[in-house]
C-alpha cells in the first residue's frame, strides 16, 4: 500500500488544468510538431554534404571547433523541444480523455421518494416520533397503533433513507438497528403459536429477546437466520453476498429454498453466502467492523477499496465511479466517523490510498 500523501484537487484547480490542457492541444493542431525521424535524416544529408562539418584529424581552429560545438547544441536543442511538444500533447490527451474512460465500474446510488424515516401499516394507523440520542446520526423510533376496535393481523414496513441510523423495539420487546438504505418488515403483534418473523432488506443488527418457544426468523429474501435470543448482524443489499456476523448465543442459517444442510455459527464467525448460488464460506473475524455502523462509524480493516467505496457511497446517496480498476481490490484499514462530511471522508482516504479520489457533483469518481 503506498502511504504517499495526495493532494485533492479543488473545483477551481481542475477546471484550471484541463482548461491549460485544452489550449496545448489547440496550439498542437494548429502547429504541428515536426517529425523526429524525417528531422534528422535531413540533418545526416546535410553533415555528409558540409565538408565545414567535417572533423579534422589535425587539430582545428578555436573558431572551427565553437561553430561546430553551436550547431551541435542547436540540434540537441531542437530535439529536447520536440520531446517536450510531444510530452505536452499526451498530458492534453490525458487530460481530456479522463472523464471517458474506456473500462470503468459504477456503483449507481439507490434514490429515495424521501429523505426522512418511515413507519407505515398495512392495515391500521400508527403514530410514530423519532427520538434523538447522544449520537446525532442514531435515533429510536417510537410509535403506537391507534383505532384498533377493528384490528386484524398486519404488519409494519419501516425504511431507513441515506445518512441515518434508526433503533426500534420490537412487539416482543427485541431491539432492532436499522442502518441506511435498509427496511424491516415485522407483525404489529407476533402470532401466539408459531415463529416470530421478519423480513429485510439491507442491513440491522438484532438484540433478539430469549423465547425458546418462539423462534425468530430473520427473512433475507434468498437466505434465512433462526435464532432463540442471540445478538447478530445481518447484511443483505441487492447485488451483494449475504453476510451473518455472530456477537452472542447461536444461530443457525440456511438458504430459503431448496434442501441445504443449515450453517451453525459460534460468536466471532461470519457466514457470507452467495445468494446465486447458495454457496457458503464460514470465517473468525472481528465483529466490530461489522457492527460499529450502528454507534455511527465507518471501520474497514482489511476491506477492499471497492466495498470501501460502495459504503461510502451508499451512507452519503452518491454514485461511485471507478475508472481505473487496478484499485477496486487494494485493501485498507479506516476509521472515520459517519456524521462528518464527504469531503472530510474523502480527504482522510487520500492519505491512505494510492488512487485519487474526486467529488463531482453527486458522483464520487475514483481514479
Amino acid at each position: 500500500m503506498d502511504n504517499n500523501r495526495h493532494i485533492n484537487i479543488g473545483d477551481d484547480q481542475l477546471a484550471s488544468t484541463k482548461e491549460e490542457a485544452l489550449v496545448r492541444r489547440a496550439l498542437l493542431e494548429e502547429y504541428p510538431v515536426p517529425d523526429a525521424m524525417e528531422e534528422f535524416q535531413r540533418f545526416r544529408k546535410k553533415v555528409s554534404s558540409d565538408d565545414s562539418l567535417t572533423v579534422d584529424k589535425e587539430p582545428s581552429s578555436s573558431r572551427k571547433y565553437t561553430r561546430y560545438i553551436s550547431f551541435f547544441a542547436a540540434i540537441a536543442a531542437s530535439l529536447l523541444a520536440i520531446f517536450v511538444l510531444f510530452y505536452n500533447r499526451d498530458i492534453a490527451d490525458q487530460k481530456v480523455s479522463e472523464t471517458q474512460p474506456s473500462d470503468h465500474e459504477v456503483y449507481t446510488a439507490k434514490n429515495y421518494d424521501s429523505n426522512n424515516v418511515t413507519l407505515k401499516s398495512s392495515n391500521n394507523k400508527i403514530n410514530y416520533q423519532l427520538v434523538a440520542t447522544d449520537n446525532p446520526i442514531v435515533s429510536d423510533i417510537s410509535y403506537e397503533l391507534v383505532d384498533l376496535d377493528d384490528y386484524v393481523e398486519s404488519s409494519a414496513t419501516l425504511s431507513v433513507p441515506m445518512g441515518k441510523v434508526v433503533r426500534i423495539v420490537l412487539p416482543d420487546k427485541s431491539v432492532v438497528w436499522l442502518n441506511a438504505g435498509s427496511r424491516l418488515v415485522y407483525p404489529e403483534r407476533f402470532a401466539t403459536n408459531g415463529p416470530r418473523l421478519v423480513k429485510l432488506e439491507g442491513e440491522a443488527y438484532f438484540s433478539v429477546t430469549h423465547d425458546p418457544n418462539h423462534p425468530f426468523i430473520v427473512d433475507g429474501g434468498s437466505i434465512q437466520t433462526k435464532v432463540l435470543g442471540t445478538e447478530f448482524n445481518v447484511r443483505n443489499f441487492r447485488g451483494e453476498n449475504v453476510n451473518i456476523t455472530l456477537v452472542k448465543g447461536s444461530v443457525s442459517v440456511s438458504p430459503s429454498s431448496g434442501n441445504h444442510t443449515p450453517v451453525i455459527l459460534k460468536p466471532g464467525q461470519q457466514a457470507s453466502f452467495d445468494a446465486s448460488s447458495f454457496s457458503s464460506m464460514v470465517k473468525d473475524v472481528d465483529v466490530e467492523v461489522y457492527t460499529s455502523w450502528r454507534e455511527g462509524q465507518f471501520y474497514f480493516d482489511g476491506q477492499t477499496l471497492r466495498e470501501v467505496m460502495i459504503e461510502i457511497g451508499r451512507w452519503y446517496n452518491m454514485n461511485v465511479t471507478f475508472e481505473d480498476l487496478k484499485y477496486l481490490k487494494d485493501k485498507l484499514h479506516f476509521h472515520g466517523d459517519r456524521n462528518w462530511g464527504i469531503q472530510q471522508v474523502v480527504k482522510e482516504l487520500q492519505y491512505i490510498s494510492s488512487c485519487q479520489i474526486r467529488i463531482e457533483g453527486s458522483d464520487i469518481i475514483v481514479y
